[in-house]
């Protein structure tokens, strides 16, 4: 997952700096407006069909303990698909989660004493959502040079640890996923069927 902080500012110049920061507070903004590009409607004659519902196209990277990698993919990827609006792929997604997974043991592994999983979730930031939040505010040279520096980068949208007992590693899965949908996809979910419905008022109005 290729992740993008705040460049130090000594030496960097000052209104480079504050385009930066007015590329990152603008593209926060349009996840709330775009669900990602992938919202917007479509531009290939069927735009006057009945919008589509929201689908959540989640990337799930998991890494740490090697032993706990399968179970951890496998337990989140259930959980997920188990929503019913969402498909865990590599492909265009339009969000990501990355899940650590870690096991609390003795010095010798004799003894488990629990699990902790840190998680972060992104927003895919890419060069279209570049050129929207630049388009007549700087040269195009500038936009082509910022453009290309996020090019396939992730915005960090949320980051939590838990943990749990020996017994209950599917338990924290589904908490994750479960706090994930509460604070991110039923958000999506809800911008997608105020679209939807703006666009039937104004369809009605034709």
């Amino acid at each position: 997952m290729k992740l993008r902080s705040l460049p130090y500012q000594g030496g960097f110049p000052a209104a480079a700096f504050r385009l930066w920061r007015f590329v990152v507070a603008s593209a926060m903004a349009l996840i709330a407006l775009s669900v990602s590009a992938r919202c917007y409607p479509p531009q290939d004659g069927t735009a006057g069909k009945e919008p589509s519902k929201w689908t959540g196209r989640i990337k799930l990277e998991v890494s740490g303990d090697e032993s706990l990698i399968p179970l951890v993919s496998s337990y989140i990827g259930r959980e997920l698909r188990a929503l019913g609006d969402v498909v865990v792929t590599d492909s265009s997604p339009n969000a990501g989660m990355e899940v650590i997974a870690l096991k609390e043991e003795s010095p010798d592994g004799a003894v488990n004493f629990g699990y902790t999983l840190s998680v972060v979730t992104t927003f895919p930031l890419n060069d279209s959502i570049i050129r929207t939040i630049l388009k007549d505010k700087v040269e195009q040279s500038l936009i082509e040079e910022v453009g290309s520096f996020y090019s396939d980068g992730n915005i960090v949208t949320a980051f939590w640890v838990v943990t749990g007992p020996p017994s209950g590693l599917e338990d924290l899965c589904k908490r994750i996923v479960a706090q994930f949908d509460t604070q991110n996809l039923q958000h999506q979910r809800e911008l997608q069927q105020k679209f939807n419905d703006r666009k039937k008022q104004q369809k009605q109005r034709k």
